[in-house]
């Protein structure tokens, strides 16, 4: 096949995203941008078929406390899985990962089927449950009309959404100044769940900055006379919407402000012309109560989305280090919880 790995500009990268279904913006240069600006090193790689790219795989180095590595997420982006191909990038990634003295590298694809899930393994890759992405997602399919919209919600959600705008409240689309506001309600919510977040708002301030500079990041206010009730980070690229980062105030919790916010969203990427609307995670089907998405996965679901579940994570040892670096991961695990509202 001839197939070669080589740094890709960021436009034919972009060109060859945009192109694919349900848009996985972590693989875009957009969003290297934004690693790079929080101290990321970024590897943006093109799989070329002569002059054509096949395929594309943006890895990010990632230096944390107590391990070093490499992540490619919701990638590689493939016209085609084969083993060749397969082979070829990991070779490529391994190369890195020992020039770099990493840990391990770390691949969350998102759409393989069986074969090459076992093509993966075969190649000494093996599956974790060490998901850094949400496993899961609800995704609504924005070309229903807004009543086909409204009608596969639940009752409760359905009612909350009509009623919550008959009370009051309001929905405005915010600039960089409604960060602090964003930030001040997400601590309110990690107090309010018992969860630790990274609230550090250099890291949003950051994500906003850059991704908004590319007009594909907003920031949404819901506000009862002015008091600021819920706020959201959303991301708008290729043909997704994606309901990104979100907290809630515990004052006025009657009005149920975070159910106008969304449905506010929903209208807002749909008339912007987007296909999806990706509510970014929620538990698997049947799983048990401790599973870190599952304090928002029933209001999410009550939208009427579809749940979608991606394919299984891979990890490749590149250090002796890996296992001690699993076993701090695992151990910390239980103590740290995701809260999305």
């Amino acid at each position: 096949m001839n197939l070669k790995i080589d740094e890709v500009e960021k436009e034919a990268q972009e060109s060859f995203l945009l192109s694919t279904p349900h848009t996985p913006f972590l693989q875009s240069s957009l969003w290297g941008n934004f690693q790079e600006k929080i101290g990321n090193k970024v590897y943006r790689m093109g799989i070329f078929k002569g002059s054509e790219i096949e395929g594309i795989t943006s890895a990010y180095q990632i230096k944390a406390k107590f391990n070093s590595y490499l992540y490619i997420p919701w990638g590689p982006v493939l016209v085609k899985w084969s083993r060749e191909t397969a082979v070829k990038i990991v070779d490529r990634l391994k190369e890195i990962a020992e020039k770099e003295n990493l840990d391990f590298i770390r691949i969350e694809p998102r759409s393989i089927d069986e074969s090459d899930v076992s093509t993966l393994k075969e190649i000494g890759l093996k599956e974790t449950k060490s998901c850094t992405q949400p496993e899961c997602t609800s995704l609504i399919d924005l070309s229903k009309s807004e009543e086909e919209l409204l009608s596969v919600m639940s009752p409760s959600t359905r009612y909350n959404v009509r009623n919550v705008e008959r009370k009051g409240v309001t929905v405005r689309e915010g600039g960089e100044e409604d960060l602090k506001i964003f930030e001040k309600l997400l601590k309110e919510t990690s107090q309010r769940h018992k969860f630790t977040a990274d609230i550090h708002l250099d890291y949003y301030k950051n994500q906003y900055e850059i991704l908004k500079k590319e007009n594909i990041m907003d920031i949404f206010v819901a506000e009862f006379k002015g008091e600021p009730l819920a706020a959201s980070l959303a991301t708008f690229y290729g043909d997704t919407a994606t309901y990104l980062h979100a907290a809630s105030s515990r004052t006025q919790p009657q009005l149920r402000a975070p159910y106008l916010l969304v449905w506010k969203t929903i209208q807002e990427s749909k008339q912007r012309g987007y296909r999806y609307f990706d509510f970014w995670g929620v538990a698997p089907e049947n799983s048990s109560s401790n599973h870190p998405w599952s304090g928002v996965t029933s209001f999410k679901m009550s939208f009427g989305g579809e749940r979608v579940c991606y394919a299984p994570v891979f990890d490749l040892p590149t250090s002796n280090k890996y296992l001690f670096s699993k076993f701090i991961e695992i151990s910390r695990k239980p103590v740290k919880k995701i809260f999305r509202i």
